[in-house]
């Protein structure tokens, strides 16, 4: 039985070469075969689409269609069928065993050649006309492809990043044709790829080359209404999602990693707080975005940044470095959804503090000048004190009582006024700043000297301490609606000098405190007509204040005891008037649609 089974396995083997040169169609459909696929006729082709395999070419079987159908055949007999059909020499390595059973209906001789060596873990290198063939296991260990060096320059990626995307997810499949294991480096000098293996190697890393060596991208984009940083944080905030939280972000998405790298305080060139002052043309990078999915023994190619957004204020446009045709489409739909003016209105404010302030003082002086005493009254307040007078010639003199009255009326008027007049721009924070240094307090040192360890000396150094809130402030925020209102938030604060407080130190006097009187108000959406006036009134202070001093019992007789009382009424008003008119501002554009 073993016999007929040997025979059997000859007549089928026979039967397959006979079919495999009788069998030939020139004007056949091309087939097109996955690794993982037999034979499937198809008329599509993915132009995006790189075989990692290595190109075998039977030059003496081109366009050949061969039928063949094998029962647990020795792998051997069939590649020596298929290399002395190509033409070629074939060697076998003590590794390369094993059986195969196929059934193949219209399929190319290489197609076929190149399915049994991977059904078969086995790969081969060609040197000339000769064939090598040896498990996928040994080829590593044999060094059979690390015989020739090849350079592939590269132009834009960087090659670093492109000879670990080679190792890693090409040269590590163990792909009939293709060295297993890393075969490429890098001279970093040159930018360029070193390669050592096969011309099959280099064939396949050129191809994934000219795949990712690509000149970036690079659309700009004008920005007309709002600022170029303003729409390159919504761009990168709303459109990209990237965080402006510091300067670095990582998370998960979809399974990998994202990184992203964020400014989020764009410095103008030229500016107070840029550090090249002066520079023109200068901008700086708003938002970057890196992405990269590693998954078993694949991972991305995560070279230069997926996307980069890069602002230039003094030229008002921003620029996107990277990004897919859909990507920039994107932005350029976004920028020309937002990018619209903004209502601007012309603010007229009347800020007025009117202080009125009034005084009326009734007072009595009396005196009495004897000849051991005397008695006077003056200000509330009774004073006595021992006398001693003498007439002329040594006569005593005479005794007198005297009276002073005094009617005094005050009065004092102030008005401050404020009137600024500005431009405030729909959704724009404002700021009207009319506020005065002063000195708030005063910090007092005593700075002594030693010799020998005593004090020899001392001063006084004063330190002032300087607030700046003094007068008139105020924070606006505008809403311009389309149909003619203006909506403001405000909060105008006023403040003024109540009372300073002094004291001294060695003789030498310094402001202790100062004092602020307030008037503060926090208006939330105030709406006002088109040229209409808002006026804000009814803040008034008012304080008044009364004295009465009186000589005891005197004071209180009905009628008579007028002139003995001191009497004193003080009062003091002040009233704080805020007026605003808008007038929205209307340019040629507007009154054409108008």
């Amino acid at each position: 039985m073993k016999r007929n089974l040997q025979n059997i396995s000859k007549l089928l083997l026979i039967a397959g070469c006979v079919s495999l040169a009788a069998y030939t169609t020139a004007d056949a459909a091309p087939l097109s075969y996955d690794l993982d696929q037999t034979a499937v006729r198809t008329e599509y082709t993915n132009p995006n689409k790189i075989r990692l395999q290595g190109d075998v070419h039977f030059d003496n079987a081109a366009g050949q269609k061969i039928n063949l159908s094998l029962r647990k055949t020795d792998v051997q007999q069939v590649l020596r069928m298929f290399a002395d059909k190509a033409g070629l020499n074939i060697v076998f390595h003590e590794s390369a065993v094993g059986t195969v059973t196929l059934d193949l209906v219209d399929v190319s001789l290489e197609d076929a050649f190149k399915m049994v060596m991977k059904m078969t873990d086995l790969t081969y290198v060609i040197k000339g006309k000769t064939m090598l063939v040896v498990s996928t296991s040994k080829a590593e260990t044999l060094n059979l492809t690390k015989d020739n060096i090849s350079i592939l320059p590269v132009k834009y990626a960087d090659a670093a990043y492109l000879a670990h995307f080679l190792n890693t997810n090409v040269f590590s499949l163990n792909q009939p044709g293709l060295s297993f294991g890393p075969i490429v480096i890098t001279n970093a000098e040159k930018n360029e790829l070193l390669i050592f293996g096969t011309d099959n190697d280099y064939q396949m890393a050129k191809k994934i080359v000219d795949k990712f060596d690509k000149k970036p991208v690079m659309t700009t984009y004008r920005v007309n209404h709002t600022t170029p940083f303003e729409m390159a944080k919504m761009i990168c905030e709303t459109l990209f999602q990237l965080p402006y939280e510091g300067t670095k972000s990582t998370s998960s998405r979809g399974g990998g990693t994202y990184v992203a790298n964020i400014n989020s305080s764009i410095k103008i060139a030229g500016s107070a707080d840029s550090s090249s002052d002066g520079a023109l043309g200068g901008g700086s990078v708003a938002c970057t975005f890196k992405s990269g999915v590693s998954t078993a023994n694949l991972s991305s190619y995560q070279g230069k940044p997926t996307l980069t957004i890069y602002v230039q204020p003094d030229l008002g446009t921003l620029t996107m470095v990277g990004g897919s045709e859909q990507q920039i489409q994107m932005v350029n739909d976004f920028i020309v959804e937002n990018d619209r003016k903004q209502p601007q209105a012309y603010l007229e404010i009347a800020i007025i503090a009117l202080t009125e302030e009034g005084s009326r003082t009734f007072n009595n002086e009396w005196a009495f000048n004897g000849k051991h005493i005397n008695l006077s009254f003056q200000d509330g307040t009774t004073k006595t004190g021992p006398y001693m007078w003498h007439g002329p010639h040594g006569s005593s003199g005479a005794r007198t009582l005297s009276q002073t009255l005094t009617y005094l009326i005050e009065n004092k008027k102030g008005r401050m006024l404020a009137n600024p007049k500005i431009v405030i721009t729909n959704g724009k924070q404002s700021t009207i700043d009319l506020t005065q240094d002063y000195v708030e307090s005063t910090t007092v040192q005593i700075l002594n000297s030693f010799s020998n360890g005593e004090s020899t000396s001392g001063s006084v150094q004063k330190t002032y301490n300087i607030a700046d809130d003094n007068g008139i402030k105020v924070e606006i925020l505008p809403f311009i609606s389309p149909d003619g209102y203006v909506s403001l938030t405000m909060k105008p604060d006023y403040a003024s000098i109540f009372q300073t407080i002094e004291d001294s130190y060695m003789g030498e006097p310094y402001i202790a405190a100062t004092l602020l009187q307030r008037h503060n108000l926090d208006l939330k959406n105030v709406r006002i007509k088109d040229e209409e006036t808002l006026l804000l009134g009814g803040m008034i202070q008012q304080t008044e204040t009364t004295g009465t001093g009186k000589i005891p019992l005197l004071g209180d007789i009905p009628i008579l005891g007028f002139f003995f009382r001191n009497q004193n009424r003080n009062l003091k008003r002040e009233e704080l008037l805020i007026m605003m008119t808008p007038r929205i501002i209307k340019d040629t554009e507007d009154v054409a649609d108008i």
